[in-house]
């Protein structure tokens, strides 16, 4: 299944699992797929229902992509010919994301009202963005120069490190309104641990029962979106909205993960069907 260690996870979602059907009452999914695509992945969602992604169009080539209003734009950056990825959105229509370069390099970015700009931490050889709350400020993810991957918040001026002591990897994935983030990592050889961070404190939101727990979307209210893992390898989503789990699949998918949620009760993520990967938004 996907790891939220970052790299290179938002583009690499080909893994299978078998998983049980079960939707929660009052859960409404919805499928979603590119126009023409053969895959289609669905990360973030704004507050004004503004959807990014990526797709991968009938020759293979995986493109960037923003919804609105059930019209789709194709958003590529011209220095990631085929590897764009968009991961995050707020309301005012502000993308963020990365490009996989032609050595293999990954760079951060945003993009608004048609214009590319690079993020990350000054020296940094690998940084992709993965979210932005309505106030612009972004997180992800950086290796230093010792190779290990950690998170980091960027208010626009200055970039905050978010790193577990002693982890082998540290990611941030969200962030809302009052500056709350999700985050990720892993002892060596332990397993994922889901997290959310205030600025200076990490509070774990493990899945119980859960091998493996991923914490994605974030609200302004506090509710998480998650992905977690079971003892037989099967990967499913699961919220934790008012204090409480609330475990799902997507109906008719063989694997689901959870990835973006919005202040109006929506729930983005992805699914693997037979035919190959949707997006799928959920109102409950």
């Amino acid at each position: 299944m996907k790891s939220r260690k970052l790299f290179p996870v938002l583009c690499l979602l080909l893994v299978a699992c078998m998983a049980s059907a079960a939707v929660p009452a009052g859960f409404q999914f919805h499928f979603i797929e590119y126009p023409g695509s053969t895959s289609t992945h669905l990360y973030a969602v704004s507050n004004n229902d503004i959807g990014v992604g990526l797709y991968f169009d009938s020759s293979g080539v995986q493109h960037g992509f923003m919804v609105k209003n059930g019209k789709f734009q194709t958003i590529d950056d011209p220095n990631g010919v085929g590897t764009t990825v968009l991961s995050g959105v707020n309301s005012s229509g502000t993308a963020v994301g990365y490009y996989i370069d032609g050595s293999g390099f990954f760079h951060g970015i945003s993009y608004s009202n048609g214009v590319f700009t690079d993020v990350g931490p000054a020296g940094s050889p690998n940084t992709l963005v993965a979210g932005i709350n309505d106030a612009g400020v972004m997180v992800g993810a950086f290796s230093d120069t010792d190779g290990i991957e950690k998170g980091f918040v960027f208010d626009g001026t200055n970039y905050q490190t978010v790193y577990v002591a002693g982890s082998e990897y540290t990611s941030s994935y969200a962030i809302n309104a009052s500056g709350v983030s999700t985050a990720n990592w892993a002892n060596t050889g332990g397993n994922p641990q889901a997290s959310t961070y205030n600025g200076s404190t990490f509070t774990t939101i493990n899945v119980p029962g859960a091998v493996a727990s991923y914490a994605s979307g974030i609200d302004s209210s506090g509710d998480v979106l998650l992905t977690w893992s079971d003892s037989s390898g099967a990967t499913h989503g699961a919220g934790l909205i008012g204090g409480k789990y609330t475990k799902f699949n997507a109906p008719g998918c063989v694997d689901t993960y959870a990835d973006g949620i919005n202040n109006q009760h929506v729930v983005v993520g992805v699914c693997q069907k037979t035919s190959g990967f949707s997006g799928f938004y959920v109102i409950y």
